[in-house]
């Protein structure tokens, strides 16, 4: 391992950030008893200079993940919770679909369950409205459906960690300190859970993002929860990391278990376990996950055979810590990196399914599904793979549909007609009764509108018809973006907004 030339990738990677009085974040690469290379610049806060170190507190977003689930483990092995009970078995409120879920299919992500943030933001709630927890766990509670059958396919979702937080706390547990109790404080170290943006974090660094008029802070309105709030330092953070190589203190016995795959009815492995997700490089297996809230980035990469890890951070929205991890880790390993092709070799186009509310986007090497973008990567065979595991891709060129698995499950999209016009049977007020939801949409001469949400947190958003059922809208937050698929009943009575996260919310006509 030459580690000399990971040092000289991980300064590369902070050097951008040194001079431009901008944002940072740093890079951490170990092994399982010490620290070898180490690079951090650039600022944590903007306000008061001061500088990004490996001191500076970040928000971990999704690297929270795992932790949740070791705990979760923690109390399987005393008898607590069993990972194949329903959640319903201790969350009675939970209605319809979702009370068939199980524990183990909501942190492994086949449990089809709606993700609570873009259910709640096509309903026209800003994602930086700071809601309190009962009420969040409240409305996701009241979701009747799911997005597919529990083990069908895979999809990228934090509301089964939100659902798997309150399982531990019907039991009388405080998540922060079941955390610290069993996994944080036996290792000597510190991290906080917040439960909002609200909530003071000591020595937090500010997350930013840039905007038109230069950066801007990251808001996140949503409480945080077992998917996303845990608050610690890089030095910290890697000391758990550390003792997880090792297998060492609390978290001995806990990588294998939290890196097992989960394997779907059609028995395809997910390649994804209890937030951890397994990769290779070099010819070896990591275990490892990345992690985004508005103005931060984390991402971290772990291989037990060869005890090395590497870990990254930053408070910027454009830092690409998964890529750093994996590139560092490469040149430490002497692989070489994929060059993004010059053409992918798919047709560009929009292609939709024939059941709603499916649609795929390949436009210049990068393939969107349902609002999920992807870059996709030649394999061989005329087939490419988004390599990703939160959004799972493979797909071929089939004469003029595109065909493979996305999520793990086979789909076929057909191209679509670019002279498609909006359909006047669109036009008018549909409601979801059910949580007070309310969309408008109007046709003016070729072009449609819908209108989203009221008073000043009002959206009027252009659509873009794929056919005569079918329409897409795009919405901007902050630093986020999302395009929202539209699917009209055959019988015109109803109409399904949907993104890969949530596909549940059914309006119906005035």
């Amino acid at each position: 391992m030459d580690w000399n030339v990971a040092q000289s990738l991980a300064n590369d990677f902070v050097a951008q950030w040194q001079s431009s009085e901008g944002p940072g974040g740093g890079l951490m690469l170990f092994d399982e008893a010490e620290t070898r290379v180490e690079a951090f610049g650039g600022l944590a806060n903007l306000e008061h200079h001061i500088p990004f170190t490996a001191q500076s507190v970040v928000r971990l977003a999704s690297v929270t993940k795992h932790v949740v689930a070791a705990l979760v483990l923690k109390y399987v092995d005393q008898g607590i919770l069993n990972l194949d009970e329903c959640l319903s078995a201790h969350l009675p409120q939970l209605s319809g679909k979702q009370r068939e879920v199980s524990i183990r299919g909501a942190l492994d992500m086949t449990g089809g369950l709606p993700d609570m943030i873009d259910s709640a933001w096509m309903l026209g709630v800003p994602r930086t409205a700071l809601l309190d927890r009962e009420r969040v766990l409240a409305f996701l509670a009241s979701i009747q459906d799911l997005n597919f059958n529990p083990g069908d396919e895979f999809s990228y979702s934090n509301a089964g960690y939100r659902l798997v937080e309150a399982v531990i706390e019907a039991q009388g547990i405080a998540l922060e300190d079941g955390i610290r109790d069993h996994l944080f404080e036996p290792l000597g170290l510190h991290a906080a859970m917040p439960s909002d943006q609200a909530d003071v974090v000591p020595r937090l660094a500010a997350g930013y993002w840039w905007g038109p008029n230069g950066w801007r802070h990251g808001i996140s309105g949503m409480p945080y929860c077992g998917a996303d709030g845990l608050a610690a330092s890089a030095e910290q953070f890697v000391v758990w990391l550390k003792a997880l190589l090792a297998g060492r203190g609390p978290a001995r016995g806990l990588m294998e278990r939290l890196a097992a795959s989960a394997t779907l009815s059609n028995g395809r492995e997910t390649g994804v376990g209890l937030g951890l997700a397994n990769s290779h490089i070099a010819g070896h297996t990591f275990h490892g996950f990345v992690g985004g809230l508005p103005g931060y980035r984390s991402a971290f990469l772990l291989s037990p055979a060869l005890k090395l890890g590497a870990f990254a951070v930053a408070n910027r929205e454009d830092a690409d810590v998964g890529g750093a991890v994996a590139s560092v880790i490469s040149a430490l390993l002497g692989a070489q990196t994929d060059e993004l092709p010059a053409a992918v070799g798919l047709t560009d186009g929009m292609f939709i399914t024939e059941d709603c509310p499916d649609w795929l986007e390949i436009k210049q090497g990068y393939a969107t599904f349902l609002g999920a973008q992807s870059f996709l990567h030649p394999v061989g065979d005329g087939l490419f793979d988004s390599r990703a595991f939160y959004s799972p891709m493979r797909l071929r060129q089939d004469g003029d549909d595109i065909v493979g698995d996305v999520g793990h499950r086979f789909r076929r999209f057909q191209p679509i007609s670019a002279s498609t016009m909006p359909s006047h049977n669109w036009v008018g007020e549909w409601r979801l009764r059910s949580h007070g939801g309310m969309i408008r949409i109007d046709i003016e001469g070729d072009e449609a509108r819908i209108v989203i949400g009221s008073g000043p947190a009002a959206d009027n958003l252009v659509l873009t018809p794929l056919d005569e059922r079918r329409a897409l809208f795009e919405r901007a937050e902050g630093p986020r973006r999302q395009r929202v698929s539209l699917s009209f009943s055959a019988d015109g009575r109803s109409v399904l907004l949907a993104t890969q996260r949530s596909r549940v919310l059914q309006f119906e006509r005035c």
